[in-house]
């Protein structure tokens, strides 16, 4: 009986821990490029959704995801030289992370408490694909940035 309680806790536990990760669907176009990424949590809407649009003026991509009540776009990528990110939906109590990486691993870049829009000067930086991660109360959300 000892052993079929403690069973059922366990089984209680990991359950309850694989519920709160999120599931994440992908979209591709014929070609098997990648076009649309789906972030959903368990027990919210299923709108959490990447996508990305042509700026017209500068036929630059820019891409958004809404996670839960946030929406973060970012702007242009490709860029030559400033990225611009913009999350709506932040309140003074939001626990906010911004951190660059190069392909290496290497940690170009770290802020805490994001506003509204924030920018990022890679003009010194060489051309090549960096990784660009914000974490939104415990919410990560990582985005491939490409410089020019």
């Amino acid at each position: 009986m000892k052993k079929h309680f403690i069973t059922s806790i366990w089984l209680i536990i990991g359950l309850s821990l694989y519920s709160q990760q999120p599931a994440i669907e992908y979209t591709y176009d014929g070609a098997g490029n990648r076009t649309h990424r789906e972030v959903i949590y368990i027990g919210e809407k299923k709108d959490n959704t990447k996508t990305g649009k042509t700026d017209n003026e500068s036929d630059k991509l820019t891409w958004s995801e809404k996670i839960g009540e946030y929406e973060i776009s970012i702007f242009p990528n490709p860029t030559k030289g400033e990225l611009e990110v913009e999350i709506t939906g932040i309140k003074d109590a939001t626990a906010t992370r911004m951190e660059l990486f190069s392909t290496a691993g290497e940690m170009i870049f770290s802020s805490d408490k994001l506003k509204g829009q924030s920018r990022l000067d890679l003009s010194g930086r060489q051309a090549g694909t960096y990784v660009l991660k914000i974490i939104l109360d415990n919410r990560v959300s990582t985005w491939k940035v490409v410089k020019e």
